[in-house]
């Protein structure tokens, strides 16, 4: 009786987007030991209803979710779901209705099968712009430094680091080897990150500077003196002007790709949520490593690395990829749902319920200083998609 008490107060909690990350852990191990009509029972007890699609034309398919609560986490490995806090779901058909929402700050994929709605407009202006001032630095040491937007003065110097703020902001780096901890090697991480809505850039030991988009991080070693390569890593979306130093060559590995260079400018777009990795480069030579190919980038070229190690090449006007620095969402060829998903990168957008039947995809660029709704404004009049957007969730249809 206990254990299902327990578990129908989870699976109340799941549904109504109430879950914190510890809590879902244990829901995905005793959801592993359940039948499927188990399940399916103690939903009929429950008798949960989602206020997103409260007073809407929208029917959501709880049984839907719950067949894929059943199919999904019981093919998950339970090593896995027991040593981290947080997962993504697998994605579902592309043919589906999909609802995202957040827990913490992952985005979690559950499928949401509703029927056609005509006329969505959007008739809600609550989803804000998220704070931009989001920017962390954790040292190799341990230590936390905040950064914040505001113009405000950084000195931190302590176990032989030397950080402060450039002109503009960001932050500029230096760690002498000769004043760190014995007990902190030169291969420890350094780890600098952005949160959603934030941007910001850092100057590293070498003089290279990296740029970093909404929710990204780069890490880099406590410091590149006597290493044969300056290696970093991403997760996200960075901007490089790397310093000129042939006899160290400067190194980005990100997911399933690796960047060699030697002095140059390029960017990397890498998201988590990406069926592939996209490299741009602006100026200077770099090589493209996958696990399957390699390829040789000239300035204005892009290279679109897959996931199977195929490495796809085409020019590419590279002003679009870099727009993100001064304040422009950029996307190409895109489908609308992907658009908000770049969206929701800025904006506080909790879900997403795509019903639409457009599937045709766009090229174009938008202001990310922009009301929600002045967006929506403008992705309407290039499509024919209509929008609702109800408890900061967006809902596509026809």
């Amino acid at each position: 009786m206990e254990y299902n008490n327990r578990l129908k107060f989870l699976l109340e909690k799941y549904l109504s987007e109430q879950i914190s990350s510890k809590e879902y852990t244990e829901f995905v191990q005793l959801v592993e030991g359940l039948e499927q009509q188990q399940l399916y029972d103690l939903y009929d007890e429950i008798k949960t209803t989602d206020p997103f699609f409260e007073e809407t034309e929208v029917d959501y398919d709880h049984e839907g979710v719950l067949e894929s609560i059943y199919g999904e986490i019981t093919s998950l490995d339970k090593t896995k779901a027991s040593s981290t806090s947080l997962f993504h779901w697998p994605l579902v058909s592309a043919v589906a209705a999909i609802l995202m929402f957040f827990i913490g700050k992952e985005l979690f994929v559950v499928p949401a099968k509703v029927d056609h709605i005509s006329q969505v407009t959007t008739v809600d202006s609550s989803i804000s712009l998220l704070d931009s001032s989001g920017v962390m630095l954790r040292l190799a040491d341990g230590h936390v430094v905040d950064v914040k937007q505001n113009g405000q003065s950084l000195s931190y110097v302590k176990n032989g680091y030397h950080i402060g703020l450039t002109a503009d902001g960001g932050i500029r780096y230096a760690a002498g080897s000769r004043n760190a901890p014995p007990d902190h090697q030169r291969n420890d991480l350094n780890i600098f990150s952005t949160e959603r809505g934030a941007m910001s850039n850092i100057v590293l030991e070498d003089g290279t500077r990296v740029w970093l988009n909404s929710a990204s991080s780069l890490k880099f070693p406590r410091t590149f003196s006597g290493e044969p390569t300056r290696t970093v890593e991403v997760v996200g979306e960075a901007y490089f002007e790397v310093a000129h130093n042939p006899k160290q060559p400067f190194v980005v590995v990100s997911d399933y790709s690796r960047v060699t260079v030697l002095g140059t400018k390029f960017n990397v777009k890498a998201y988590p949520d990406q069926s592939d990795i996209q490299t741009t480069l602006l100026q200077g030579a770099i090589r493209i490593n996958s696990a399957k190919s390699s390829s040789l980038l000239i300035p204005g070229e892009q290279a679109v690395i897959k996931k199977s190690g195929k490495i796809n090449l085409s020019m590419v006007n590279v002003d679009d990829f870099i727009a993100w620095k001064s304040g422009l969402i950029h996307f190409n060829n895109l489908t609308i749902e992907e658009i908000i998903i770049e969206l929701s990168r800025w904006y506080d957008i909790r879900g997403i319920a795509n019903i639409s039947d457009n599937h045709e995809r766009y090229t174009g660029s938008l202001n990310k200083n922009k009301k929600i709704t002045e967006i929506l404004t403008q992705l309407e009049k290039i499509s024919n998609i209509h929008f609702k957007v109800k408890e900061r969730r967006i809902i596509i249809g026809d």
